[in-house]
């Protein structure tokens, strides 16, 4: 190896590798955190079973799932029951022949079953169904 010959009075260069290892570990953190908040937020529901279930074929449609515990989804997102009625209503405007599926856990209490309902005729909402697996 040769050294270069300089001026005495400059000083040797040196690569500082702290900064790096910094921004390396700052970035694992982050995306630890934003993988970690991207989890599956699918509700548990066991649907009831019916000797009548159909399949519904109609091109509006949004759902909500109600959890047994009174966990709220509207097409996966979760949501507040006291802000339902509005996300219903902004739907509502954009599809005028939307329908409603409602897929209620066997568990859920009924009084929450019929806030939810309420909520969306009050949203202007009046095709509701509820979703219901096939009884074998």
């Amino acid at each position: 190896m040769r050294h270069r010959h300089s001026d005495p009075d400059t000083p040797p260069l040196d690569i500082n590798l702290t900064p790096l290892i910094d921004l390396v570990f700052i970035l694992l953190i982050f995306f630890l955190v934003t993988s970690s908040s991207q989890q599956n937020n699918a509700l548990e529901i066991q649907r009831p079973q019916a000797q009548t279930a159909q399949l519904q074929t109609q091109e509006q449609q949004a759902f909500i799932a109600i959890a047994a515990n009174g966990n709220l989804q509207l097409d996966q997102k979760p949501i507040a029951l006291s802000a339902l009625r509005t996300a219903l209503a902004h739907l509502q405007h954009n599809a005028p022949n939307l329908q409603l599926v409602l897929i209620a856990d066997q568990q859920t209490p009924t009084g929450l079953l019929v806030q939810v309902m309420d909520q969306a005729r009050l949203a202007g909402i009046h095709q509701l169904a509820l979703a219901a697996d096939p009884h074998e």
